[in-house]
């Protein structure tokens, strides 16, 4: 009887992220029950006569910040202006001295990324070209934003599909900056600073080296940029993307937008391959928050919306997955091969 509970155990696994924030529990045999996978099917949403998102529509959103063209004076092709139904104040609403009033001295910047003109969810399959610029002009607006001595804390972030999000169909994406860095964020940058006193690298970095070691988890390796699954894989298929040799630690920069674009539309479009039929998922841009040390690397996240977050995950904040990284990795893979 002990050695079949043994197996049991080992069959099943776990794994650590290098900060020791997340547990993962790998339960293969989870795989088999009725509904174990749970993608739900993406809402029908608006139609292309009532997007506000699409050419034609621009005075229902407010004036851009910045956007993208083939031409000064040709239609856009990508845009980015602020959110009409913005998360936190902007600065420029805060009435001088209000910051020290409860709820208020939360405010910031949130930004709409209207990735393409044309009303195509999978615009992130869109040309080598277009997707360099649309990266450009992102990482653009990231690094004035980045450079704002009032921004605590940035992050870009990706909803695809209504079941992840998206409350539009028409690509897009967000940006959020506050004044504040949230609690996880400072807890996370503490434990970061921590790894790099010790190690002499950053704990991403480190999340790859020992990815790249075994090769069972790395999923691509081109464009000078990794993708693999990393060891405390949250969800099925979980993947990160993270630089081999980051010029700058805190936020990739706008030459890298070709080749980051490139990986990003290689890994999504194997993750469709693998989990017919389309997914919805989450992508982030993990950066650590302004004026931080070289302890931390900046690396991309994608979530795919696979299974449900439950009971166990809500009671422990950590998870369980029924496909292990070596299993996941392995699969992308041959997803990409094909």
């Amino acid at each position: 009887m002990g050695s079949v509970r043994r197996s049991r155990v080992e069959s099943a696994g776990f794994g650590l992220d290098p900060l020791a924030r997340a547990l993962s529990i790998y339960a293969p045999a989870r795989a088999n029950r009725p509904g174990a996978f749970h993608i739900p099917k993406i809402a029908e949403t608006e139609s292309l006569s009532r997007c506000p998102f699409c050419p034609g529509h621009e005075d229902e959103t407010p004036p851009e910040w910045i956007a993208s063209r083939e031409a000064p004076g040709s239609p856009w092709q990508a845009r980015i202006f602020p959110n009409r139904f913005a998360a936190v104040p902007s600065f420029g609403s805060v009435a001088r001295g209000s910051e020290a009033h409860g709820a208020e001295s939360l405010y910031g910047f949130h930004d709409v990324v209207i990735e393409s003109a044309r009303h195509d969810p999978l615009t992130i399959f869109a040309p080598k070209q277009h997707a360099t610029r649309l990266w450009e002009m992102i990482l653009g607006r990231l690094g004035t934003l980045s450079a704002d001595p009032r921004v605590a804390h940035l992050v870009w972030f990706r909803n695809q599909g209504s079941p992840a999000g998206a409350s539009l169909e028409h690509p897009h994406s967000q940006i959020i900056g506050i004044n504040r860095m949230p609690p996880g964020i400072a807890a996370r940058n503490a434990a970061a600073k921590r790894f790099y006193s010790k190690h002499r690298k950053s704990w991403v970095q480190e999340s790859r080296s020992v990815a790249s070691r075994g090769k069972k988890r790395i999923v691509l390796d081109d464009e000078g940029l990794t993708v693999l699954c990393p060891e405390s894989s949250r969800v099925c298929y979980e993947m990160q993307v993270i630089p081999r040799r980051p010029r700058n630690h805190c936020l990739p920069q706008t030459q890298e937008a070709a080749g980051l674009a490139n990986v990003l539309r290689r890994s999504i479009a194997a993750l469709q391959c693998v989990s017919r039929p389309e997914v919805p998922f989450n992508m982030t841009l993990q950066i650590s928050p302004p004026r931080t040390g070289s302890w931390f690397t900046w690396h991309v996240e994608i979530l795919p919306r696979m299974s449900q977050v439950a009971g166990w995950e809500w009671a422990t904040g950590s998870f369980i997955n029924p496909i292990p990284p070596d299993v996941a990795a392995k699969r992308l893979r041959e997803a990409l091969s094909a």
